[in-house]
């Protein structure tokens, strides 16, 4: 994979509480997260903070808004769309033209949690679109399965959400292959042994199926973040053994549902990676300094 062979590492001017996600607008890449700067205990919010680039340096800037987890961020009609857990768990909807400067949209009517880290709040929604359909997924507050929605323009609203059959202890991702739509997350039951670790889970839906679902075989510590790049699903994530930092290893499926390891990433973390595709055919990987916080990456390569 690409994100193999690029040498330099950058802080790009945002520190992360855990999480952070990324889309790309015309020549705009935009990175969001929330601010590790406030109170971080249960209930409490965040600045939404968003990093710019188009190529030359990074622009930040305080949303304005204050949200319980890192937003979800997805380009889709023209613009950024971010969704984002207010102090309630109401997931809201905020649009940008250019990545900086933020406008509340909507409340989704959707609700969601941040999971059993109330120290490190993180993910809990993830959006993703195949072009035409806008999908939405978010945490079941009442028990941390991961849910789906799409949004039906003909009647400007979500559908019903439905549980996909993984359970998620923090955050999700999803990406879209051809036809396929993929989620990973990390399962709300650790692993014996080492509870900071946790399996990576999958789900996968083809048009006109049901969602299928299994254990990647492979165990995280922290939410792991996936994308489509060279004909294949690559999910970035972090893990080590006890009391040992966590090194970023990836793992590639074709289909999402079988999954081999890939080469080690020279970094390490401590919260959530996420890849990017940058058209046409770029591709960068962003993650948490375990130094203090900074949101780091490498690429384009």
């Amino acid at each position: 994979a690409k994100s193999q062979e690029s040498p330099m590492t950058i802080n790009i001017g945002i520190n992360t509480i855990q999480d952070m996600q990324a889309a790309v607008l015309g020549d705009t890449i935009c990175v969001v997260c929330n601010d590790n700067t406030e109170p971080m205990d249960s209930g409490e919010t965040s600045g939404f903070m968003s990093a710019t680039s188009t190529g030359s340096g990074w622009t930040i800037k305080y949303s304005g808004i204050n949200t319980l987890s890192c937003p979800a961020i997805v380009s889709w009609n023209g613009l950024f769309q971010a969704f984002y857990a207010d102090g309630n768990g109401e997931i809201n909807h905020a649009i940008s033209s250019d990545g900086l400067n933020w406008n509340w949209h909507d409340n989704t009517g959707l609700y969601t949690t941040v999971g059993s880290w109330e120290t490190s709040p993180s993910g809990g929604v993830s959006a993703v679109t195949d072009g035409s359909v806008l999908h939405l997924f978010y945490r079941d507050p009442g028990g941390g399965g991961v849910l789906h929605t799409q949004w039906n323009p003909g009647a400007s609203s979500w559908a019903p959400s439905v549980y996909i059959g993984i359970n998620a202890e923090r955050g999700m991702s999803a990406a879209v292959l051809g036809q396929i739509v993929c989620v990973v997350c990390v399962d709300n039951n650790p692993v014996e042994g080492n509870y900071y670790a946790q399996k990576l889970m999958w789900a996968t839906l083809s048009p006109g199926g049901a969602w299928q679902t299994g254990a990647c075989g492979f165990e995280a510590m922290y939410d792991p973040g996936i994308c489509a790049h060279t004909g294949k699903f690559l999910v970035y994530y972090g893990y080590s053994g006890v009391n040992v930092q966590a090194q970023i290893y990836e793992i590639m499926s074709t289909d999402g549902q079988t999954w081999d390891l890939g080469a080690a990433v020279p970094a390490a973390t401590s919260g959530g990676c996420f890849p990017l595709v940058v058209p046409p055919d770029d591709f960068m990987l962003f993650w948490r300094d375990p130094g203090g916080g900074a949101v780091q990456t490498q690429g384009p390569s």
